[in-house]
């Protein structure tokens, strides 16, 4: 009977051990690398004096324009955030993000951030995680009770033509309304392509662009790698004083 019990045990153990990989399969946390300052010259968050310990190209006071969400604040200290935050992060980007496209498991692995950049800023609550599922790379980010983001990188330096761009914000984004060529922005700089549109009406901004990101640089076994991807960034504004 206890030899029984034993082999009940293992196989419980071995069909769990089965779920978890399958998780942890679908989708990795991954960590950050560092954005280029062509990067910064794109969202138009530089060069201007740092406020605080978050450097400049992350992170701007003007609420119009706070940042580069891509990417945490980094250099901020993380803080718990409360299981009621993440419900209601796990609902807001349910309402407009594909469920495909993370899992309770992500949210659960979600980081917050807490600071100030400045003594007469805004106190910002924030969250952010970063992963992948084979070689595209997921953001999700923001501001808690200002807007949600997410992003979807695909390796390569390649462009989109509006057709093909607002096609795969749909595929992210179920609820996205097609509209006219003539409602985005494109710009072609020497800090590379940039695409955008507004839709305040429903309180939603989308972002196409390229990027290029360096390996960190106290990692001397990475030193002097760079990737390059094509980003979408899909922003659900929660506060319509943050629309730009």
């Amino acid at each position: 009977m206890y030899s029984n019990l034993l082999r009940f045990l293992g196989l419980v153990t071995a069909i769990f051990m089965l779920y978890v990989n399958a998780i942890f399969a679908e989708f990795k946390i991954r960590a950050e690398n560092y954005p280029t300052l062509a990067h910064s010259n794109l969202l138009s968050l530089g060069p201007i004096l740092s406020y605080s310990n978050v450097p400049f190209n992350l992170r701007s006071p003007n609420d119009k324009n706070p940042g580069d969400y891509f990417y945490s604040p980094m250099t901020v200290d993380a803080i718990i955030l409360e299981n009621s935050i993440r419900a209601e992060i796990h609902g807001l980007l349910s309402s407009f993000i594909d469920t495909a496209f993370f899992s309770d498991y992500i949210i659960s692995r979600l980081s917050g951030f807490s600071y100030q950049l400045c003594d007469q800023c805004g106190h910002r609550k924030e969250f952010h995680i970063r992963y992948s599922r084979g070689d595209t790379l997921y953001v999700i980010s923001g501001w808690i009770g200002k807007f949600i983001s997410f992003y979807r990188a695909v390796p390569g330096d390649f462009k989109l033509s509006i057709r093909q761009l607002q096609n795969e914000i749909a595929k992210l984004s179920p609820s996205y309304q097609i509209a006219d060529s003539n409602a985005f922005i494109v710009k072609n700089t020497r800090s590379g392509y940039f695409c955008k549109r507004v839709d305040k009406q429903n309180m939603v901004r989308v972002r196409n662009y390229t990027i290029t990101e360096v390996s960190d640089p106290r990692n001397k076994q990475d030193m002097n790698q760079s990737w390059t991807y094509n980003l979408i960034e899909i922003t659900k504004f929660l506060d319509k004083e943050m629309i730009p």
